[in-house]
């Protein structure tokens, strides 16, 4: 059996290095990843894709959202991630970058995945949310892509050569080789399996 938590990219780091979990899924920059690796140790990453992450809405409301910026200038309200998750750290500095000022921002939720993101989207308790391409085609929202991003898991070293690691790892290898010849809607599969190990 496998225990698995929806507790963000941040959160799964912290419970890497405090030993209260064998790997965990992220999409956050290396640095940020190095910055929890203890001093001396070695942790893996494992690439699984690369997905297209942007705006969700109501397609009635398309024209309300042109850029990241708007969910701050036109005061939308956004289904927002909980805060140690990496797409709650993206959506602020998408939302930097394209000129607003994130801490304006009009917030509900938080929400612990994008699929609960565009559900929230979908039954208008929020006017946009950010998330995966998939999520809002199962939602049936429309979608403004604004950024790609891999999605890797961490494995801290000493745990990666363990059998229970590794055949979970090839699992779910072969779960995303699957999913690779469904062309899943906004991923790309190309570094699939490729792994870069980090030393804090």
């Amino acid at each position: 059996a496998i225990t698995t938590a929806l507790v963000g990219s941040i959160a799964g780091l912290k419970a890497l290095a405090d030993g209260g979990a064998h790997v965990a899924g992220l999409h956050v920059p290396d640095k940020e990843v190095r910055h929890h690796v203890p001093e001396g140790e070695t942790w893996y990453l494992v690439d699984l894709a690369e997905r297209e992450q942007g705006l969700m809405f109501r397609p009635a409301r398309k024209a309300l959202v042109a850029s990241a910026a708007d969910v701050v200038r036109k005061r939308l309200r956004l289904a927002d991630r909980q805060p140690e998750s990496g797409t709650y750290r993206l959506t602020r500095r998408l939302i930097a970058e394209a000129g607003a000022d994130p801490a304006e921002l009009q917030t509900v939720g938080p929400y612990s995945s994008h699929i609960e993101v565009g559900l929230a989207v979908r039954g208008g308790l929020a006017d946009v949310g950010t998330g995966v391409r998939v999520a809002a085609e199962m939602c049936g929202l429309g979608f403004l892509p604004l950024c790609r991003e891999k999605f890797r898991l961490a494995v801290p070293g000493h745990y990666f050569g363990h059998a229970r690691v590794a055949e979970f790892l090839e699992t779910l290898l072969a779960e995303f080789e699957a999913a690779r010849k469904r062309s899943l809607p906004g991923y790309s599969f190309d570094s699939l399996g490729k792994i870069l190990p980090l030393r804090g």
